[in-house]
């Protein structure tokens, strides 16, 4: 269907990694499988930008809406389905590149599913699928882009969704053969979103090669 990732990102460090991260193909059920999933007749026009987001996150989805164009005859023959994901243009200096493109990804996912209607604009409800549905296609991109170790990729994927159900109740988690608590894939997450003087813990920082 036709799909408008539009980067419209300013700092030039953060505007190379988006690019970078929707020029992949084949990401393993993430983004591609999602958006292939909208109806033929929908155009997705999704604009990631950075500014203040509204409770200090590093990414949100701001102000889904779905307009549609009618012919004379009242029918329907275009739905266009908007949304913007913001980055926190106060946080990502500090963050790695893999932290900014799984917490891209994280918004995508949710843009896709007020798309659909499912739990529309209701963040936990949909943290809750996700956290059911799409830590394994996360991590595994993570770890196929990135090349990072199974535990800091699937840290990432759990990234956002900490508070579900899914998360809290487990009480350890098995990661290639490795037992993980979850307060540990809390804190190696963190180091993918800050550390000393500005910059992440672990990974890459975004104006590296």
């Amino acid at each position: 269907p036709p799909t408008d990732i539009n980067n419209k990102t300013i700092d030039p460090c953060l505007k190379t990694t988006v690019d970078e991260l929707l020029q992949v193909k084949n990401i393993e059920g993430t983004m591609a499988d999602i958006l292939s999933a909208l109806e033929a007749n929908t155009k997705v026009d999704i604009s990631v930008t950075q500014g203040q987001t509204a409770h200090g996150v590093i990414a949100e989805t701001r102000s889904p809406s779905l307009s549609q164009n009618r012919d004379p005859d009242h029918v329907v023959y275009e739905s266009i389905f908007r949304v913007e994901i913001r980055i926190d243009e106060s946080l990502f200096q500090s963050a790695a590149k893999e932290g900014i493109a799984a917490s891209l990804i994280h918004e995508v996912l949710h843009a896709y599913m007020n798309y659909k209607h499912i739990d529309y604009n209701q963040q936990f409800a949909q943290h809750t699928i996700i956290s059911e549905k799409y830590i394994q296609a996360l991590s595994s991109f993570l770890i196929s882009k990135y090349s990072l170790p199974p535990v800091d990729a699937n840290a990432l994927a759990w990234h956002g969704v900490e508070e579900t159900k899914l998360f809290t109740d487990t009480e350890s988690f098995n990661i290639d053969g490795e037992e993980v608590s979850p307060r540990d894939l809390q804190a190696t997450a963190a180091q993918y979103y800050g550390g000393v003087d500005d910059k992440p813990g672990r990974g890459r920082p975004l104006c590296s090669q």
